[in-house]
């Protein structure tokens, strides 16, 4: 008779690898490391469980056709993922309940990404909970969460950003000392408009770009009350009187508007042309942003500047959305990252700031591609030092500019990212001894 195994050690983990670099196991690893099969016919019905996840160990039941239930454990760590359960695997051995457990999360796409339990560390062995996480098991399934006032917490093993690598010092920006004249001869005051959407989105992408635009005046021409049109075109461009400062910024809005569609990947499998794609809408990137670095200075002195989200080239048409069309101001004042590594404890957090004229500003949750802007100040707009800089932010942002990190993690896994941050941006430390 098979003993039944409640609570499996090490000796009783069956060991299988994951994918390099990542939390997930693929139906071709797991075939790899057994003869069993799902049964064309008859067809073999799975029934899985989940009971609880406590001391980073799921337990699931499982059910093959009539057999009873059986209980499965799984444990995923860094590189490699440890399975068991309550009748015949152990280090040697995967059983028939081990193996179909894990085919069961891998049935539709021949791969489990198994992030969703892998919580290295965050558990108290005695009491098999965490005070880091919110565990939920109920008819909806599992859910797993971090408590809300925890920061993004870093797992060992998870990509970190290190385009900063190589960040280029960048000329500062010019100064425009005095206002732009209001042309009052035009029908329509002019404005413009930087125009922006995620970079990442589906729709119809494109890099920052700065478009002009007509308003209605109000009475005595004293500002605008609304706005008129987009003047996207050469035509539509040539139908007012500019200042010698705006037409040096129409000529930069047209080489934007020209270079700001960004090429997509969609439907393209052929790996050479993924890579030529993909080198090319970086090198119109960094097109548009020496273009941007050109239009600030000439930008602050304008009277009336806004921004769009636009969802969208194909929406930068027509007559601008009052609604959606925010007042803005833009800085030549160049803004400098900075980190604090402050001491929380049992783990470490690292937030992101940005100097400005000699004041500490915490970001905005959202900024302009290339931009950046405070909470205390959200109207007024500083271009990034660098395209590095950019990318820096876009990661930061996703975890709403702080990471956490475990004392026990720290040193092997998270700190080589922090030295290399030193090297470029400054870093401070708030009750830590260095």
């Amino acid at each position: 008779m098979i003993k039944e195994i409640t609570n499996p050690g090490e000796y009783h983990y069956y060991t299988l690898p994951l994918e390099a670099g990542t939390v997930k196991l693929t139906l071709d690893t797991l075939n790899k490391h057994s003869e069993f099969r799902f049964p064309e016919r008859p067809y073999l019905m799975i029934r899985k469980r989940t009971i609880s996840f406590q001391n980073e160990v799921l337990t699931l039941g499982i059910s093959l056709g009539e057999e009873k239930e059986e209980r499965v454990y799984i444990r995923v760590l860094q590189t490699e993922l440890r399975i068991s359960c309550s009748v015949d695997t152990d280090h040697t051995y995967l059983s028939r309940y081990a193996y179909f457990a894990l085919y069961n999360f891998m049935y539709h796409h021949a791969h489990y990404n198994f992030d969703k339990y892998y919580w290295p560390d965050f558990f108290d062995p005695k009491t098999g909970k965490s005070k880091y996480l919110t565990v939920i098991n109920d008819r909806a399934g599992m859910d797993i969460k971090r408590k809300p006032k925890y920061a993004f917490f870093y797992k060992p093993g998870q990509r970190l950003i290190y385009y900063f690598k190589n960040k280029l010092i960048t000329a500062p920006l010019e100064t425009v000392t005095q206002q732009d004249p209001i042309n009052h001869l035009n029908y329509f005051a002019i404005g413009y408009c930087l125009a922006d959407t995620c970079l990442s989105a589906n729709h119809s992408n494109h890099f920052p770009f700065l478009v002009p635009y007509t308003g209605n005046w109000k009475e005595n021409k004293a500002g605008i009350k609304g706005f008129h049109l987009f003047l996207t075109s050469l035509d539509q461009v040539a139908a007012f009187d500019y200042t010698p400062a705006q037409e040096k910024m129409n000529t930069i809005c047209r080489k934007m508007f020209s270079l700001a569609p960004i090429k997509p990947l969609a439907n393209i499998t052929n790996e050479k042309e993924i890579r030529a794609i993909k080198r090319g809408n970086i090198s119109t990137m960094k097109q548009v942003y020496a273009l941007w670095q050109k239009a600030i200075p000439l930008l602050q002195g304008q009277p009336f500047t806004h921004w769009l989200y636009t969802y969208g080239m194909r929406n930068v048409k027509g007559k601008p959305w009052r609604m959606d069309m925010l007042p803005c101001i833009f800085s030549t004042v160049r803004p400098e990252l900075c980190f604090l590594l402050v001491n929380k404890g049992e783990y470490y957090e690292l937030e992101l700031r940005f100097k400005a004229e000699g004041k500490m500003y915490v970001p905005s949750g959202f900024s302009p591609t290339f931009f950046i802007h405070s909470e205390a100040e959200p109207n007024l707009f500083y271009l990034l030092d660098s395209i590095t800089d950019y990318h820096v932010i876009c990661f930061f942002t996703k975890y709403n500019f702080k990471l956490s990190v475990l004392k026990c993690h720290y040193q092997e896994h998270f700190k080589s990212f922090t030295d290399r941050l030193a090297t470029v941006y400054e870093l401070k430390f708030k009750g830590i001894d260095v």
